[in-house]
């Protein structure tokens, strides 16, 4: 199949595995959601405190920076609109399914298989839709294993 036929399978695909995990939008924060979170509050008092909470957080110094920075830019739907948070986890799962999906075509178009969308649109639908990754993209606070698998990919 030639690769201008793949991206409407692609998007079909990301517009089911989104359309099931906004089934999980509804739920309320969770477990380590507050104390990672609960410096949000008072980031309003200050850039000296938001600064201090991106780079050191719960976790101590150098923390989280870049998950801290993504909740940082949230500080306005703490802890009232866990929605918000739960969207964007979602929204960079969606793009972590298409990067695996490119990777894995990719690498399938190297060893020469001529089946190289099916396997990898296969491979993306497995990992996009396992019940594996409910709680890392539905627990917020887990927006740091998104991330992570983002830059792997």
């Amino acid at each position: 199949m030639r690769p201008q036929h793949s991206l409407p399978a692609l998007l079909i695909l990301l517009a089911a595995a989104g359309a099931l995990f906004a089934a999980g939008l509804p739920g309320g924060f969770l477990l380590d959601d507050f104390p990672n979170l609960s410096g949000l509050e008072r980031v309003r008092e200050g850039a000296v405190y938001g600064g201090i909470y991106l780079s050191e957080g719960v976790t101590g110094f150098p923390g989280r920076p870049l998950s801290y920075l993504t909740f940082f830019l949230q500080a306005q739907s703490w802890p009232g609109d866990p929605r918000a948070f739960k969207a964007v986890n979602i929204g960079l799962h969606l793009v972590n399914g298409a990067l695996l999906y490119l990777a894995a075509q990719a690498m399938l178009r190297v060893m020469g298989r001529r089946d190289a969308h099916t396997l990898a649109l296969f491979a993306a639908a497995l990992w996009l839709v396992h019940p594996i990754q409910i709680s890392s993209v539905l627990y917020v606070v887990q927006r740091m294993t998104e991330l992570s698998a983002f830059f792997c990919l």
